[in-house]
């Protein structure tokens, strides 16, 4: 009885805002006593801390800016093949792909069991080495904004993904999560025919070898994590759909690559009023050929949130009445 509530509570913590609270207070204390010892910070005691860790490793370069998210992303799904013709299938197209994803970044990535969860599977470089800062993944998933009912998608979930700004992506492949997000995915579709997201990311062959960031494992307490989430936000436009004032043309995605990014709004409004939440997974490390990507559940932010957005259109609809 003990086992399975202790395991229910690991899983579920990260989901629990109190003990989020705490935790980020706690690291915080210990990251100001660090700080505090300037140069006398030994490089020891900034693996035993990740915000002072994260605060070093930003300052050496290595985490990337939104822009060049934005950037790598799209240079990188140009060059992407998807499914043109019925005769080629999901898993054709997912090998031609993986030669592409190689070519680009230089690595491959799979899918076996997790060092960390001895019965659930983790992510693996299987080929070649991850540069620090090299993008090595994307969180798939619905986006829920903060006032967006997701109270049964969550239930037996471990697959969600609460943002600083309490924005929430469920990553969950299977049972209602996937119907929720295939039926999303099908209601938004461009021009009725033309794909707005990546739905092969539920299967065992996705389209885009990135899309697997849902099983990158939390770091243990005898494990240092080696990638860190950052939260970026993009707007999806072309000549027929035009970015709102309030995004800037730095966040603008073309529409033609979306059915490369694994994520859709759970509201079909959110689509002309917000930038959709990304967020990709970036080494911190150089990470060898058989190392297993291990995260930390707190995240990395570069710019404005979704709530953000959503108070910055509010303000300017009260302008407008005005």
């Amino acid at each position: 009885m003990v086992r399975p509530l202790k395991n229910l509570w690991k899983n579920y913590k990260y989901r629990f805002v109190p003990w989020i609270s705490l935790n980020i207070i706690r690291d915080e204390r210990k990251r100001q006593r660090l700080l505090k010892l300037g140069e006398k910070t030994t490089n020891e005691a900034i693996k035993q801390n990740q915000s002072v860790r994260i605060d070093h490793i930003m300052k050496d370069g290595v985490l990337l800016s939104s822009r060049e998210i934005r950037s790598t992303l799209t240079e990188y799904c140009g060059k992407l093949s998807y499914q043109k013709h019925p005769k080629y299938t999901v898993e054709d197209i997912h090998k031609k792909n993986a030669s592409i994803f190689f070519e680009h970044f230089g690595f491959l990535l799979g899918r076996k069991k997790s060092h960390i969860v001895p019965e659930g599977l983790g992510v693996f470089v299987i080929d070649g080495t991850v540069n620090a800062g090299s993008i090595v993944g994307l969180y798939p998933g619905t986006v829920y904004m903060p006032n967006e009912p997701l109270f049964f998608p969550s239930l037996g979930n471990t697959f969600i993904f609460r943002c600083s700004d309490n924005v929430h992506v469920d990553g969950n492949d299977r049972w209602i999560s996937k119907s929720i997000f295939r039926s999303c995915a099908v209601r938004d579709q461009f021009n009725f025919d033309v794909p707005c997201c990546d739905s092969t990311w539920m299967t065992q062959y996705p389209q885009n070898l990135l899309n697997i960031g849902q099983y990158v494992n939390n770091r243990s307490t005898s494990c240092d994590n080696n990638v860190v989430y950052q939260e970026c936000n993009i707007f999806l436009t072309d000549a027929n759909h035009l970015r709102p004032k309030d995004v800037t043309e730095d966040e603008c995605f073309p529409v033609k690559f979306a059915r490369f990014i694994p994520n859709v709004w759970s509201n079909p409004e959110n689509n002309s009023r917000y930038s959709l939440r990304i967020i990709p997974l970036v080494a911190l490390d150089d990470i060898a050929t058989g190392s297993e990507l291990l995260s930390s559940y707190f995240t990395v932010i570069h710019e404005k949130s979704a709530v953000d957005q959503t108070k910055s259109s509010e303000r300017n609809n009260e302008k407008m009445m005005e």
